[in-house]
């Protein structure tokens, strides 16, 4: 996760460092910017909301699996209560990370109807490049998902089970914090 913040805090960092660019301009004999605004979509409100969701749905399923009485349940073989709580909060917080992701091509789908491509410049470049990123972290953070739903249903021991969730879980608040801090960029930087 550190790596991951790190990673973000880093391009934010290039982010300011990128925008503050500019080239001489022979015709005017001026320097212009090369940084061209562009207008972010604002369906990623949205999409932060679909996230904000699913890191809630997914902190709901860790705390099932940490409930004394369900833990008790599972130690003593009587029924499998953790898994049963759990999952249907993971199955939430999978479908609004699938929301999240389809708003996010959606976005992209916005920008290039506006003529904004990943070439058009420095600006779009970023964009597509950060949210791309962040994109692919939490597509394997789905796959650790599903990976640790299936482990629920193939008798992993439940201290395996509650590992991997609590793990699952904390990622996915560092990845929903990253993208508060790069939506503000983007939306309030632009």
């Amino acid at each position: 996760m550190a790596t991951s913040v790190t990673l973000f805090a880093t391009l934010s960092f290039g982010y300011f460092w990128r925008r503050g660019h500019t080239v001489f301009d022979r015709t005017t004999f001026t320097y212009v910017p090369v940084w061209k605004t562009i207008s972010i979509p604002n369906l990623l409100w949205w999409n932060t909301l679909w996230l904000v969701l699913s890191s809630v749905a997914l902190e709901m399923a860790r705390r099932e699996y940490f409930r004394d009485e369900a833990l008790m349940e599972e130690w003593l073989g009587i029924r499998r209560s953790a898994l049963r709580r759990s999952l249907p909060w993971q199955l939430l917080g999978l479908l609004f990370a699938a929301g999240f992701v389809v708003g996010q091509l959606d976005a992209w789908s916005k920008l290039r109807a506006q003529g904004i491509f990943l070439g058009s410049g420095p600006s779009s470049q970023f964009y597509y490049f950060v949210t791309g990123l962040h994109g692919l972290h939490l597509l394997g953070g789905i796959a650790v998902l599903l990976i640790s739903m299936v482990a629920g249903f193939v008798g992993q021991r439940l201290e395996s089970r509650q590992i991997t969730i609590d793990i699952t879980a904390w990622y996915w608040h560092a990845i929903t914090v990253v993208w508060f801090g790069l939506f503000a960029l983007l939306k309030f930087s632009s």
